[in-house]
C-alpha cells in the first residue's frame, strides 16, 4: 500500500500539496469517526460510576458527539474537495501529454495498419451460408430477414 501512495505521489506531479493536504484531512475524518466510540466511552463511565457524575459525563458525551459531526461535515468536504480538484489537474496535465504526443503521430498510420483485410472484415457481403441461415432462421420463428 505504500508502495501504491509513493506511485500516485510520484504520478502526481504539481499537484503533489494538493494530494497530500486530501491525506492529511482524510486522517482527520479517520480521527472524526473515531470519537464518537470515545463519547460512549465516556458517558457509560460517568453513568456507571459510583461517585454520581453522570449528567455531567451525558453532557461531554453529547458535545463529543458534535464534535464529531462537524468534524466529519468539515474534514469530509475539504478532503474530497481537495481530491477531486487534484486527480482532476492531474488527469488534465496526463491529457495534454498524450495529446502532445499523438500530435507527431502520422495521419495515415491507423489507415495503412489495419488489423483486417477487406474481404475478412464486418462490412463484407455474407457468404451463402450466411445468407441461407438468415433465410431458415426467419422462416422459422415467422419474422421478416433484416436483410
Amino acid at each position: 500500500m505504500i508502495e501504491t501512495i509513493r506511485r500516485l505521489l510520484d504520478f502526481s506531479g504539481r499537484c503533489r500539496k494538493d494530494l497530500l493536504c486530501a491525506f492529511g484531512y482524510g486522517v482527520l475524518y479517520s480521527v472524526s469517526e473515531v470519537i464518537p466510540v470515545l463519547a460512549i466511552v465516556v458517558a457509560l463511565e460517568g453513568v456507571l460510576s459510583p461517585s454520581g457524575g453522570g449528567w455531567f459525563a451525558v453532557a461531554a458525551s453529547g458535545g463529543l458527539m458534535g464534535l464529531s459531526v462537524a468534524g466529519k461535515i468539515v474534514f469530509g468536504k475539504r478532503a474530497t474537495e481537495r481530491r477531486m480538484l487534484a486527480s482532476y489537474d492531474m488527469c488534465a496535465d496526463k491529457r495534454i501529454e498524450v495529446g502532445e504526443i499523438l500530435k507527431r503521430v502520422p495521419l495515415g498510420y491507423f489507415s495503412q495498419n489495419r488489423l483486417r483485410s477487406p474481404p475478412h472484415s464486418a462490412r463484407s457481403k455474407p457468404t451463402p451460408w450466411q445468407s441461407s441461415t438468415r433465410w431458415r432462421t426467419a422462416s422459422c420463428t415467422r419474422w421478416p430477414s433484416p436483410c
